[in-house]
């Protein structure tokens, strides 16, 4: 068998964004419909005790938009940081993916192999194929940049014949 490549991934920003708040959207969700619950019964309770008082609208709400709106500012630098700390803005890499392994090779940075056995999850988002190891890293693949004579289908098989299933 030939090994399947693909070569000079990119990912943008905005690619890099996306594909990063589909992956962690769940835990999001765990933490962000609680909070959102306890403010919204916070706010109720006050108006219970304060209801003809206009003061509980004005300081104490502002102070919870403002910590909110922080929250979500560094929420979303941190993901800038991370996107910058990966290499991925500054790096083109090229994946070779061969029956023992998977070779990611970067023009600035050292080749890393990734045995299939420590990959734990593979998904499909749009053009973007997805795989997470156990280390835990997930290599973010542009299935528009394989190279000829190789397939998405004999890619998507080879992940398949590996015990990998596609999510």
């Amino acid at each position: 068998m030939q090994p399947i490549v693909v070569s000079g991934v990119r990912v943008p920003f905005a690619d890099y964004r996306r594909l990063y708040f589909s992956l962690t959207y769940r835990s999001m969700m765990y933490f962000a419909v609680p909070l959102v619950i306890v403010v919204g019964i916070i706010i109720a309770l006050a108006n219970v005790k304060y209801l003809a008082t206009p003061w509980f609208y004005g300081p104490p709400l502002v102070l919870v938009l403002a910590l909110v709106t922080a929250g979500l500012v560094y929420y979303l630098g941190q993901i800038r940081k991370s996107y910058e700390d990966s290499g991925l803005a500054n790096d083109a890499l090229d994946y070779t993916f061969e029956p023992k392994r998977i070779t990611v090779t970067g023009r600035h940075s050292n080749p890393l192999e990734v045995r299939w056995d420590t990959i734990s999850e593979a998904q499909r988002r749009n053009n973007w194929l997805l795989l997470t190891t156990t280390a835990p890293a997930t290599h973010l693949i542009d299935l528009g940049r394989l190279q000829a004579p190789a397939t998405e289908a004999a890619l998507l098989q080879l992940l398949a014949d590996k015990g990998i299933a596609l999510k």
